[in-house]
């Protein structure tokens, strides 16, 4: 808007792909970068000891979890290669403006980034691996890992230019002219009629005021943080539920950015497999706070998921609808319930979290919320009808004392 305002139609034509270009400058939403890091996390792990396996070496992978025997190694969301991606992506994006060939050609070396990134990180972990195989598990962390990292970017954009000399091989050759970097020779904005000094005036003052106006108003918004229920207050006994209590990896509750949680097996007698209880609650949800969604992390374990749907499960006062997932790994299954109780409204997907989050945030000032989580194992020798009625017998006695350790107007 401001360059056809301030220079005109055919200038902007011409600074149109440096102003596309900036796009790659926009980070991804923080829902849409988790759900493409838990899948880049399982294909890097997959791919990444193929070669392990190749040369010979003992490893077992079991979701995100490569296991070398004395040592595991765990793919992070820091390696997941979206750092990679979105860089490599914006470079390719350059190289192909630069490019002076067929149109595919330029397409091709744009879209080949992706692939290039996701093959060099997954070598990356393949080295990780050797490395720790020979000299220990230093060689995955500090410095040493650091400089992986830049030598395997390194590896990506010699690739991406290697693509652009293999290139000229097919069909008539082309070059890079770099001549495209500099301004165009010539008037760019002969359309264009130029604005007497006191529109001009106007024009920056006219911005600069609704910078200004669109500033103070999120700085001075309040965030109303409602008191609730401390969850270490959260019974052990619930009905004739006996409870143990679990508690997360502190690592992983730091990477989860919790405000407070509850994690307990119950279980109603012995030789019945467990119910495990996980209450997640966020008393923000702004800067970079995402609740994890079970859907992307039960594959992180090993976990392959079977089914996926909504089920309304009937409650003493009305139903409930939470997502149901069965999932399995070799001969074991689970069954897993959940839901996210966000201000008063019981969703079941994440785009409808982050879609009502937006609107209470304007609305009410409010953004806490929480995710709640069953997860049974189906038993041995038991139907899946068997531990299904588990769970639900579990949830009807157990929502009652969740909801009363959430914020009462999150009801």
């Amino acid at each position: 808007g401001l360059c056809l305002t301030s220079l005109g139609l055919t200038a902007t034509r011409v600074m149109a792909p440096a102003l596309f270009y900036l796009l790659f400058a926009i980070p991804l939403p923080n829902l849409v970068q988790a759900g493409l890091s838990q899948d880049l996390q399982l294909l890097s792990s997959t791919l990444g000891v193929w070669p392990l396996k190749a040369i010979g070496l003992s490893v077992f992978q079991e979701g995100n979890v490569i296991d070398l025997g004395g040592y595991s190694l765990q793919v992070v969301d820091a390696c997941s290669g979206l750092r990679y991606i979105f860089p490599l992506m914006s470079f390719g994006y350059l190289i192909a403006f630069l490019y002076q060939g067929a149109m595919w050609k330029r397409v091709f070396l744009f879209l080949s980034t992706v692939p290039i990134a996701i093959f060099m990180n997954a070598l990356r972990i393949s080295a990780i691996g050797v490395t720790v195989n020979w000299w220990g598990i230093e060689m995955a962390e500090g410095l040493v890992h650091d400089l992986e990292g830049w030598v395997v970017f390194l590896g990506c954009t010699l690739l991406l230019m290697l693509e652009v000399w293999l290139l000229n091989f097919v069909g008539r050759a082309g070059r890079l002219n770099w001549d495209y970097i500099g301004l165009p020779k010539g008037a760019i904005t002969r359309d264009y009629k130029a604005k007497s000094a006191p529109q001009i005036a106007a024009l920056m003052l006219a911005a600069l005021l609704a910078a200004v106006m669109t500033t103070g108003v999120i700085e001075n918004r309040k965030e109303i943080v409602p008191a609730h229920t401390p969850l270490a207050m959260f019974p052990l006994t619930l009905s004739d539920w006996r409870g143990q209590l679990q508690t997360l990896d502190p690592a992983i509750a730091a990477e989860l950015k919790l405000s407070d949680y509850w994690l307990a097996d119950y279980a109603r007698k012995a030789g019945e497999p467990a119910v495990n209880l996980y209450v997640a609650y966020y008393d923000s949800q702004r800067a970079g706070v995402i609740t994890h969604t079970p859907a992307s992390c039960i594959p992180g374990g090993g976990w392959r998921i079977e089914s996926k749907d909504v089920k309304a499960v009937a409650m003493e006062a009305g139903t409930l609808n939470v997502s149901r997932i069965l999932a399995r790994r070799g001969k074991d299954a689970i069954l897993v319930y959940y839901w996210f109780d966000q201000r008063g409204r019981n969703l079941t997907e994440s785009y409808a979290v982050k879609a009502y989050l937006l609107v209470d945030s304007l609305t009410k000032g409010r953004t806490d919320g929480s995710l709640i989580r069953l997860v049974t194992a189906v038993g041995e020798h038991e139907t899946l009808d068997a531990a299904e009625q588990r769970l639900q017998a579990f949830l009807k006695v157990a929502r009652p004392a969740v909801q009363s350790h959430l914020p009462a107007g999150a009801r």
